[in-house]
């Protein structure tokens, strides 16, 4: 395995680490500027009464509103590994109190424009071998399918909801934050209103959204079945609508 061949420098590492935490807060702040723009944009199609260009930016500020939620995530997750890195240092195999953060940054290290990411991505793959990152990358896969299935309505809804609820190495909050997933009608409609309330637009009239499709009802065996599946630990959310924490606003 890469953990007993490659080197491992915790000198390296440690600062690497402290790298990235600092970058991880630059990317979070660029962001927030890119929002205020984007808020900026959409006021001026919204006042040139161009709904369909509207629409368009708004799924662009929904994805940089999540793109910012899991920049904090990523934040006290490495702020909480820089905290524990002597755990790193002197233990061989991956602590069980360290696992879910390592995972979660392993995962997200190819879904965010962060080189340091990557760079601390390879040190823990040379500190615990190539087995952990794999890891990683297959409960984050089966997180991602799991929670398209539930949030669509489609599919075996049952073994979705057991996957999820399956112990995984990744954190599903951190999945949820970035893997892209076109919102809902209704989503794009609440938040346009809601920022033509807080622009305050003189004329605008509220967009009514489609007719969203029945919830999945789940037979009496289905939820049986579910229920007496194990709910990890800090509980079982419920589905989110359209593919965005939250639901509409």
């Amino acid at each position: 395995m890469l953990g007993i061949f490659s080197s491992f420098d915790k000198h390296k590492a440690k600062a690497n680490l402290k790298i990235c935490q600092s970058r991880i807060g630059l990317m979070k702040n660029k962001t927030i500027q890119l929002v205020e723009k984007t808020k900026n944009d959409i006021g001026i199609v919204m006042r040139a009464n161009k709904i369909e260009q509207a629409k368009v930016k708004v799924e662009i500020l929904l994805r940089e509103e999540m793109l910012i939620e899991a920049y904090e995530t990523l934040g006290c997750l490495s702020e909480l590994l820089l905290a524990r890195f002597s755990m790193v240092e002197t233990e061989k195999a991956c602590p069980l109190e360290l696992k879910e953060i390592i995972c979660s940054l392993i995962w997200a290290s190819h879904r965010v424009d962060i080189q340091e990411l990557k760079t601390l991505k390879q040190d823990l793959t040379n500190k615990y071998g190539s087995g952990l990152s794999a890891e990683a990358e297959k409960d984050g896969q089966k997180l991602t399918v799991a929670i398209a299935t539930l949030e669509s309505g489609t599919g075996d809804i049952v073994s979705a909801e057991m996957e999820r609820r399956a112990p995984k190495c990744v954190r599903e909050s951190l999945v949820r934050l970035l893997s892209y997933r076109i919102p809902s009608p209704e989503l794009v409609c609440g938040r346009l209103n809601k920022l033509a309330e807080e622009m305050k637009l003189e004329g605008w009239e509220m967009l009514v959204p489609p007719r969203p499709p029945s919830p999945v009802q789940l037979t009496p065996e289905e939820e049986q079945q579910i229920s007496e599946f194990p709910v990890p630990p800090g509980g079982a959310p419920g589905r989110q609508s359209g593919g965005y924490p939250g639901g509409p606003p």
